[in-house]
């Protein structure tokens, strides 16, 4: 919830959202918002979220249905729909989710650290960090036994998983930080009535 009516601050609020959750609404709704707009949006909300680009957008989508072939409508089979939840089963990892496409194939040959759409859980940190450490000893076995392919490898996956730590820490500091809409802390109200009573 918002503590603000202001157009600006409702527009941040929902961007810094649907920035959040990564994903964008199939509707706008509102609650008759003097910021948003009351039974039609204001000029603010109209710049966002315009109604001609909606209704153009709405148009393209019902002009490519039309197009396509009515087979590719039809219900889908028991076994299909088995088969599709199956492949977010076989998509769960020991340190989190692997976020390839439907029906992709891995090309990194399973070697998950290096993998730019391993997406880490949190609660894996610890394990992510033992992987890390253990890249690191094989680096120095490695080049103490003069493996130089061995040590080109695992410096790749080290620097994957010193990246995926980073990237870790950097959603838990943001998750962590208070998001500033522009209304004053308690704190602040107070200092200004200070600094208005005195001379």
């Amino acid at each position: 919830m918002l503590p603000s009516r202001r157009t600006g601050d409702l527009i941040d609020g929902h961007w810094r959202l649907l920035s959040e959750w990564g994903a964008v609404p199939r509707t706008l709704v509102w609650d008759n918002e003097a910021g948003v707009g009351r039974g039609r949006p204001t000029m603010g909300y109209a710049a966002i979220y315009p109604k001609d680009a909606i209704e153009a957008h709405q148009a393209f989508i019902s002009r490519r249905r039309a197009l396509r072939p009515t087979e590719e409508y039809r219900a889908v089979t028991p076994d299909e729909w088995k088969q599709f939840l199956g492949h977010f089963e076989r998509r769960k990892l020991a340190l989190g989710d692997c976020g390839r496409a439907y029906g992709s194939d891995c090309v990194h040959e399973h070697a998950c650290v290096r993998c730019p759409v391993l997406i880490v859980s949190p609660t894996e940190r610890p394990r992510l960090v033992e992987i890390r450490d253990n890249l690191g000893e094989r680096i120095t076995e490695a080049e103490r036994e003069g493996w130089l392919g061995e040590v080109e490898g695992l410096s790749t996956s080290l620097a994957a998983a010193e990246e995926k730590i980073a990237q870790l820490d950097a959603r838990q500091e943001r998750k962590n930080s208070p998001v500033f809409l522009g209304v004053p802390t308690f704190h602040q109200l107070i200092a200004r009535t200070v600094e208005g009573t005195n001379p």
